[in-house]
């Protein structure tokens, strides 16, 4: 007889901590969401690889801007990309944007993307991110068209970007883009162009 409640404790006491550990184990769509997140992050800073130099690469007659290529300033090893899945979260982010213009259609844009954001048990909807990279910025003469310019002088600049994306539609977009000037949130007109106004 003993041994019989031993065993029923033994077996109550097996059950509740089975269920405790349980309990404690996080939920499957926030297994999923995470699982997904190392591939939205890789997304997400492979497009600012690309969108980052659309926009500060520039070149005329006298003077050439480019994307520094040494491996200190790289853009996917300098890029920080927070994860947004709820909409206060985003609101916040959006705010900051909203801070850096006063004109009313960039403000009623980014209002419209308050209204289109979602919030998903599965996947994170919105990535805020900033990234820190270096420009050179040269003073150049032309020569002779079709060859390389001549290279009069030559200085570098840090630059940090922030930027938002969204999923929609099975991919990621590239909302709205600032650059830090002086410690304000700058959207220039190249960034304006292209996602804003487009």
């Amino acid at each position: 007889m003993d041994m019989r409640k031993y065993g029923i404790i033994y077996i109550a006491i097996v059950l509740i901590s089975s269920g405790m550990y349980y309990a404690t184990l996080p939920h499957q769509d926030t297994y999923i969401r995470e699982n997904r997140w190392t591939s939205d992050e890789t997304s997400v800073v492979l497009k600012l690889e690309h969108e980052i130099p659309v926009i500060f690469n520039e070149e005329t007659d006298t003077h050439r801007i480019r994307i520094s290529k040494k491996k200190e300033a790289d853009i996917q090893s300098n890029t920080v990309a927070t994860p947004i899945g709820k909409k206060e979260q985003f609101i916040e982010y959006l705010e900051k944007f909203q801070s850096s213009t006063n004109n009313e259609e960039v403000e009623d844009y980014l209002n419209s993307l308050i209204e289109s954001f979602y919030e998903d048990e599965t996947q994170y909807t919105a990535v805020f991110t900033v990234t820190h990279f270096v420009v050179e910025i040269a003073e150049i003469q032309r020569l002779i068209e079709g060859m390389e310019p001549l290279v009069l002088s030559e200085k570098e600049e840090e630059k940090t970007v922030y930027a938002l994306f969204m999923y929609k539609n099975n991919r990621w977009t590239l909302k709205v883009m600032a650059e830090d000037v002086n410690g304000m949130w700058l959207i220039n007109e190249k960034m304006l162009d292209r996602y804003v106004l487009e």
